[in-house]
């Protein structure tokens, strides 16, 4: 499995843990991981865009 295929494998999940957070964040597919306001879907979790290097983003929720 490639490492784009096991880093979108996580992130599809969309409710993960800070250590897997914390391993997207120093993936080296991954532009950047920043904190965004909190929606309705998860109203306890803390909401995170990822985007990837081609362009490619992503919402993940981490418990606060």
């Amino acid at each position: 499995m490639s490492n784009y295929n096991k880093l979108v494998k996580i992130i599809d999940r969309e409710v993960i843990s800070v250590g897997e957070l914390r391993q997207i964040a120093n993936d080296e597919l991954v532009n950047s991981v920043t904190m965004a306001k909190s929606d309705t879907r998860y109203p306890s979790y803390t909401k995170y865009d990822v985007k990837l290097e081609n362009g490619e983003l992503y919402f993940v929720y981490v418990k606060k």
